[in-house]
């Protein structure tokens, strides 16, 4: 019987040590889906996709990936098993080269590196000719694409992306947009953003988080984003 979600979490509570920054997190992710999560500074939604990957304590609930739990299970384990994260600040190795960033620690023979690179750079044509550069030598778009390129060279099930417009040119952060959007033909996708335009631009379905709960969003909610900063985040 095939699952009904590539990834759910049930009751999920997670932080640091006993301090719970999350609490009682339901989420529902389909095969081939985008779903947002945005709200306000603060609100978790760091915490949230740190504890879906193993990286923050879970305190409570259940982690499910293909109908899988994995909450048991080590963040190296979770990865090996299609679950990916884009973190926030992108945290590349400045001194390697674009490439190196990419590829390094991937398993398998130079073929099949070359070959899934190739694949990325379907995706992120404008990076090709910064392969060889020094990472800490990109612009923050450059080093965005390098990021998602690691990112889709572990052919993830689930991709996990945590700002991936932060501190962009509004050009950047387009072509960010539309790399997400490709990226849905092969792998299902939970993006935090801050923006609730740039957001519904690329997601089919909203959540909010505030104060460690997560709301669904309605799609008649969705479609006033004005309404939808006011009643979620108190904007004027």
């Amino acid at each position: 019987m095939t699952p009904e979600w590539r990834l759910e979490t049930r009751a999920l509570a997670g932080g640091y040590g006993d301090l719970a920054v999350i609490r009682d997190v339901d989420l529902q992710l389909a095969v081939g889906e985008c779903v947002g999560i945005v709200g306000p500074n603060g609100a978790g939604k760091s915490t949230l996709l740190q504890t879906l990957l193993g990286l923050c304590d879970r305190l409570h609930g259940e982690v499910r990936l293909d109908g899988e739990r994995v909450d048991a299970r080590s963040t190296r384990q979770r990865v090996l098993q299609g679950l990916v994260l884009v973190p926030e600040g992108r945290e590349l190795f400045a001194p390697l080269t674009a490439r190196d960033n990419v590829l390094t620690g991937l398993p398998g023979s130079r073929r099949r590196h070359d070959e899934l690179l190739a694949r990325a750079l379907q995706v992120l044509p404008e990076l090709e000719p910064h392969l060889d550069r020094r990472a800490g030598s990109l612009s923050g778009g450059q080093q965005q694409m390098v990021a998602l390129a690691r990112a889709m060279v572990r052919e993830p099930r689930v991709l996990l992306l945590d700002e991936p417009s932060q501190g962009l040119s509004p050009a950047n952060a387009d072509r960010i947009a539309n790399a997400i959007v490709a990226m849905r033909e092969t792998t299902s996708i939970v993006v935090v953003e801050q923006s609730l335009e740039r957001i519904t631009e690329i997601a089919d379905r909203l959540y909010t988080m505030v104060e460690g709960r997560l709301s669904s969003v309605a799609p008649e909610e969705a479609d006033d984003l004005v309404a939808l900063e006011a009643r979620y985040f108190g904007a004027a």
